[in-house]
């Protein structure tokens, strides 16, 4: 694949971990709708710790991370995630603007806060 899609734009500061990070295009009906999918996997030693440095899309993520389903807001600032044994994350990048009919309110409401998605919908 090509494009935005396979992009590693955005992922900085990269140290201390192996990661894998495989990214999905949307079934074509959701095309307009979502970018891709995207699932981050990786496994270290009990104890250790790593993180990665990422800059923020102008979009929204719906993001299942530890068994919590959650709404990233459009940030404004890089962030840090800190890695800890082993784990995934999954996610739904949503295109710029394509949030707002999930949302029922400006997408502005929730930049730069990750909301549990059962606060939104109940």
């Amino acid at each position: 694949m090509t494009g935005e899609t396979t992009s590693k734009h955005g992922i900085l500061g990269v140290r201390d971990i192996d990661f894998n990070l495989d990214r999905f295009p949307p079934a074509p009906d959701l095309a307009a709708l979502v970018e891709r999918h995207w699932l981050v996997s990786w496994q270290l030693p009990p104890g250790r710790e790593a993180s990665v440095t990422l800059l923020p899309h102008p979009c929204v993520n719906l993001v299942l991370d530890r068994g919590r389903l959650a709404v990233a807001g459009v940030g404004r600032d890089r962030f840090t995630y800190v890695y800890r044994g082993a784990g995934r994350v999954f996610g739904v990048k949503f295109r710029p603007g394509a949030f707002l009919p999930f949302l029922g309110a400006p997408v502005a409401t929730i930049t730069d806060l990750t909301v549990p998605a059962a606060g939104l919908w109940g």
